[in-house]
């Protein structure tokens, strides 16, 4: 069985569980969501890129409720949940692997959720192209993944927990996809879920700088002062014994 159809079984047979963290509640899923909600703005098209069984789409809903949010998987087990327990009016759900072409328009906010780090390294360049064919000119990518020593702890630890595909994901590897987007790094930080430090988000976008505004006209008195401290600071500097 290759690591692919691996993958699609294991996301198929595992889709239920899915569902419990909905009912109790996930803090890395949580932490994740204040890092959307950090962003500010209002999205006009939300785009989730392994969606999963569709609970986080459907709570994107809630918070932007005039946004058309389409959550993509490649997983029908998760689908078949999404579309049964998650289904919205302003949500669709696609099949799709990172391979196939995006071809659903442009989005302000695209979300991975824990995804980018089950993604082979050979898959990463059709995501960055897919991903960058899907963002709008001001758009923003979220990503949220374990950091490196958290999955190395898992493995010693709970190696029941290691996914058929888990690479480790580093600041460098951001900064090949914000290059490979177009984009920059706009946030890097480590939080914590369980532990300190077990969870990275990232927030990949153009920096943007406001226009340079002239300089306001400056009156009689301020003119004065201004002079004032020039004199009192050439007058420091002399002291100084330094020459200028």
């Amino acid at each position: 069985m290759s690591t692919a159809e691996e993958a699609k079984r294991f996301y198929d047979e595992t889709a239920p569980r899915k569902l419990r963290d909905f009912i109790f509640g996930n803090r890395r899923i949580d932490r994740a969501l204040e890092t959307i909600a950090s962003q500010g703005g209002e999205p006009g098209r939300i785009l989730e890129v392994g969606c999963g069984v569709g609970s986080v789409c459907w709570r994107l809903a809630d918070r932007f409720p005039h946004a058309e949010i389409v959550g993509v998987d490649f997983s029908q087990g998760n689908l078949a949940i999404a579309e049964r327990v998650f289904s919205r009016p302003n949500v669709k759900f696609l099949l799709m692997t990172v391979d196939d072409e995006f071809t659903f328009g442009a989005f302000d906010l695209i979300i991975l959720m824990d995804v980018f780090e089950h993604v082979r390294i050979s898959e990463r360049e059709a995501l960055a192209r897919n991903l960058r064919a899907s963002l709008s000119p001001g758009g923003r990518v979220i990503l949220t993944v374990p950091t490196p020593r958290h999955l190395a702890w898992l493995k010693a630890n709970q190696p029941s927990e290691i996914q058929p595909v888990d690479e480790d994901i580093t600041l460098e590897v951001f900064g090949d996809l914000a290059s490979a987007l177009g984009r920059d790094v706009l946030l890097y930080r480590e939080v914590g879920a369980w532990r300190q430090g077990d969870y990275a988000h990232c927030v990949i976008g153009r920096s943007q700088f406001p226009d340079p505004q002239p300089a306001a006209a400056r009156g009689p008195i301020q003119r004065i002062v201004d002079r004032l401290r020039l004199r009192e600071r050439m007058r420091f500097v002399a002291k100084s014994g330094i020459g200028i």
